[in-house]
């Protein structure tokens, strides 16, 4: 019994750089992060302005998580670099 190969990826955008790889053989576990994740819901771009404005004092993580969509939860993530370590 043949097993259905995937379709070779030859090159991959990751952040605004080209992630080559080897041409016949897709790599395995290669994980999608950021924007390029099927479930990212902030960009690149918010997460930097999220960190920016939790400098300025009296702002509110739920006032934030509110006006990007998201939960309190994903915002304390972000903060603490759980998530979104590349944008630190």
């Amino acid at each position: 019994m043949s097993r259905m190969r995937s379709p070779v990826v030859d090159w991959v955008l990751f952040l605004g750089q080209e992630v080559v790889m080897e041409s016949g053989t897709p790599r395995r576990n290669f994980k999608l992060f950021g924007e390029l994740h099927p479930n990212a819901k902030l960009t690149r771009d918010q997460v930097i302005e999220i960190r920016e404005e939790l400098k300025i004092p009296g702002t509110s993580r739920m006032w934030l998580a509110r006006r990007y969509g998201v939960s309190r939860s994903a915002i304390d993530m972000v903060v603490r670099g759980v998530t979104w370590k590349e944008a630190l």
